[in-house]
């Protein structure tokens, strides 16, 4: 991963990239030079056109959400206060900070685990919640954990364990695990998995769907 800063604001901002699967670099974090509360953190993301503009072209609705996100922290004033180093990381559909306490505070456009139940394989979440009570975003708390940088014999054991506990696998990659403190193997993104069969599959898709519509009233 490579590194640039840029300095054409107030805080400076700290580029990470990172190789897709098309072999193209892509910004991947975004790092401030100081903790800034999570209000303002929105801000200067919206407002740096590089970053918005990948952030738009691999992300769904990312204007709709950004602006849900603002409207939301103007209600939420406790998280809009909670200070973040910047942005570490983001899927499709999460947007993922590192608090000044350490943790890690994901803000998704829907529920992040699609209707299923949290499971052992999971990341344990510490807090979860909607942003507002009328918003379409949820947010998470979780502990920050150590990347998986090979497959070993944890990864094997959890990726059996998801599997006998009737799950499939979706778009896996060494990226979606983490190392928690207490050195278990432990699935980042909950997306990832979906019940096997077609009732499965069919659930996995309308909860997608679902989101979607939800995206397209607001």
């Amino acid at each position: 991963m490579s590194m640039q800063q840029i300095t054409d604001s107030k805080i400076h901002h700290q580029y990470g990239y990172c190789r897709n699967s098309d072999g193209y670099y892509r910004i991947k974090s975004c790092l401030f030079d100081k903790y800034v509360p999570l209000r303002q953190a929105i801000s200067e993301i919206k407002s740096d056109k590089t970053l918005f503009s990948d952030l738009s072209c691999y992300r769904h609705f990312n204007k709709k959400t950004i602006n849900q996100i603002q409207s939301d922290l103007y209600e939420n004033k406790k998280l809009g206060d909670v200070k973040v180093i910047g942005l570490v990381g983001y899927g499709q559909t999460a947007l993922v900070f590192e608090t000044e306490s350490g943790d890690i505070l994901k803000i998704t456009s829907r529920d992040h685990f699609l209707g299923r139940k949290p499971e052992k394989f999971d990341m344990p979440i510490i807090i979860h919640d909607k942003l507002a009570p009328k918003s379409f975003c949820h947010y998470y708390i979780e502990e920050k954990t150590n990347y998986v940088c090979s497959f070993n014999d944890s990864l094997s054991s959890i990726l059996e364990e998801i599997k006998n506990l009737g799950y499939k696998t979706v778009d896996i990659g060494l990226h979606q695990f983490g190392r928690t403190s207490d050195n278990k193997i432990v699935l980042l993104d909950p997306e990832c998995v979906r019940k096997k069969g077609i009732l499965g599959l069919l659930k996995y898709k309308l909860a997608k769907i679902k989101s979607y519509l939800i995206l397209l009233k607001h």
